[in-house]
């Protein structure tokens, strides 16, 4: 909630904001923001191709068995509780499926214990912690279908880097994760876990089905490209900047006085105010930021290019 206050009260001060999805666009319109465009996330599909996976790993992981990955940090909004439901219904039907979930967690903390002890009652799940990217291609391409059960997705790159490992991506669709989806993957509203499990086996059984949802998949890769970002990046700032010249500038007879000096108290309140222009970047943050809320300290993903604009 401090996020959202936070977000709220710079809006006056920001000349443009973008969201990396439609989703977050609404939110940064309903957080006070005048200015809002949006520019997608996208990755670079040939950085998740098998030859970029680490050898070791990779060998390590490989099996011919059908495999559930989840990639994101084990948060509870994350839902992996649901996750393990899942995977405990496919076992129904193959007794030597797996489960990896890739991604950083706190070993103490109490959403984890939760999860670990639910863990210990079902077979071959496996909690692999934070990856390298070669590591990371390496569970990708050792899995057999890809699954996220989050119910709060501002964008959710790894629904990408999944369909760009040639994994076939199982979702639920709530907050952005339709939107980024665009059609492709296989999208769910309700949490059947008997039923999606059949999906899985089916996923994993059927090369006509599969082979139709990576076709789906790759076409949705093309849409999400960094010639679309640049073009809708260069657009906002374009907008932005007609914007900023149609202005009035300030007159000569301003408050201010009538040699155009600010008064002492004026000087001191501008040294405090933030920028007359700058742009905030509404997208998921690493430190665990709403995806709404501005952050000073996370760089941009490896996989992810944001632009050059200064963030608020």
């Amino acid at each position: 909630m401090a996020g959202r206050a936070q977000l709220a009260a710079m809006a006056p001060h920001v000349d443009l904001a973008i969201g990396v999805s439609q989703f977050n666009s609404g939110e940064l319109v309903a957080a006070g923001y005048a200015n809002v465009h949006t520019v997608p996330l996208f990755i670079e599909p040939r950085r998740f191709s098998e030859d970029k996976a680490e050898r070791t790993a990779a060998a390590r992981l490989r099996r011919r068995s059908a495999t559930l990955i989840a990639v994101s940090r084990v948060m509870p909004h994350k839902r992996f509780e649901d996750v393990l439901a899942l995977h405990r219904e496919v076992l129904r039907l193959r007794s030597d499926a797996r489960l990896l979930i890739v991604g950083g967690y706190q070993p103490g903390g109490a959403y984890f214990r939760l999860l670990s002890g639910t863990a210990k009652q079902i077979p071959n799940v496996f909690f692999l912690g934070r990856l390298s990217h070669a590591q990371l291609v390496a569970a990708y391409r050792s899995a057999s279908v890809f699954v996220s059960m989050s119910e709060h997705e501002g964008f959710g790159l790894p629904l990408l880097e999944a369909m760009a490992a040639e994994l076939p991506v199982l979702a639920f669709a709530a907050a952005a994760v339709p939107e980024t989806l665009g059609g492709a993957g296989i999208a769910f509203d309700e949490k059947r876990f008997a039923f999606l499990a059949e999906l899985v086996d089916e996923l994993n059984e059927s090369a006509v089905l599969r082979r139709a949802v990576l076709r789906g998949e790759r076409r949705r890769l093309r849409e999400l490209s960094s010639d679309v970002s640049t073009e809708r990046m260069a657009e906002a700032l374009a907008a932005t900047a007609a914007k900023r010249a149609r202005k009035p500038r300030s007159s000569p007879h301003s408050p201010i006085g009538p040699t155009g000096s600010q008064p002492a108290n004026c000087r001191t309140a501008a040294r405090r105010a933030p920028p007359a222009s700058s742009a905030t970047w509404s997208s998921p943050c690493a430190t665990g930021s709403t995806p709404s809320t501005t952050c000073t300290t996370c760089p941009a993903p490896t996989d992810a290019i944001r632009p050059s604009t200064p963030m608020a």
